[in-house]
């Protein structure tokens, strides 16, 4: 299965390959449905979702990742991010 994106809402996600994840590179994504990362939470350790039109990060958006080492969120519209948004996240060294 490849990327399905809705109305820059990101409801499927392919698996992951070699623990890296990019949502990269304007595809105006806005919303991210926390079912579509915690489909891979055993193995990513790089998320990259950098250059899009993310306005939210909600409730455990990127919970449970606990081998994610580095998110990127740069250069994205982000006004409001819940406390509960990254639960469980054990190893995560860099968020930018």
């Amino acid at each position: 299965m490849g990327w399905q994106i809705k109305g820059g809402l990101v409801v499927a996600a392919p698996r992951v390959i070699q623990n890296y994840l990019s949502l990269y590179s304007n595809n105006n994504i806005r919303k991210i449905s926390p079912s579509v990362v915690s489909r891979n939470r055993n193995k990513l350790t790089y998320l990259d979702v950098s250059t899009n039109r993310l306005e939210r990060v909600k409730r455990n958006t990127f919970a449970r990742l606990t081998h994610l080492a580095t998110l990127d969120l740069h250069a994205n519209v982000i006004k409001y991010v819940s406390s509960d948004a990254f639960n469980r996240n054990r190893s995560a060294d860099m968020l930018f």
